[in-house]
């Protein structure tokens, strides 16, 4: 169902995102399977205890300028409260990715592969329908005006 690449791409995209520390997913490209390693799983846990600093610290920051300035006072407070909000975000988003990758690379394998079957069992057999309809429907009124006369 998926073109080769489909699979280079998403293997490029998952390489890129581990080199970053922002997921320990690795893509298999011979295999076409994701799996984990040791290394990635170690740049996530650095990556989430950085972003969890960098939460602590804007929430800090919008929390004194709320307290002590007010929030329509300031026109930084938008600002602190739109990058806490990301960075808390972040954070969780990361979290789970270190507590259920194992069940996060078992959801998208098996997604994988049913997609695979079901372009296996449907898809090819609606390509052929689809092709027998288109080439029949154009002789077919020929042959009806043949006999109609």
């Amino acid at each position: 169902m998926y073109s080769q690449r489909y699979y280079k791409l998403l293997n490029f995209s998952c390489h890129a995102a581990t080199t970053l520390g922002v997921s320990c997913l690795k893509f298999h490209l011979t295999k076409q399977k994701f799996f984990l390693c040791k290394k990635s799983r170690v740049k996530v846990k650095r990556s989430f205890s950085v972003f969890l600093i960098v939460s602590i610290i804007w929430a800090g920051q919008g929390l004194d300028i709320w307290k002590h300035k007010g929030w329509k006072a300031n026109a930084y407070f938008h600002i602190t409260y739109a990058y806490s909000l990301f960075s808390v975000l972040h954070t969780l988003s990361l979290g789970y990715m270190i507590l259920f990758a194992d069940n996060i690379v078992r959801l998208l394998n098996l997604t994988l592969g049913y997609f695979e079957r079901l372009h296996r069992k449907y898809i090819s057999l609606y390509s052929l329908t689809l092709y027998f309809i288109q080439h029949t429907s154009h002789t077919a009124p020929a042959a009806s005006l043949a006999f109609s006369n």
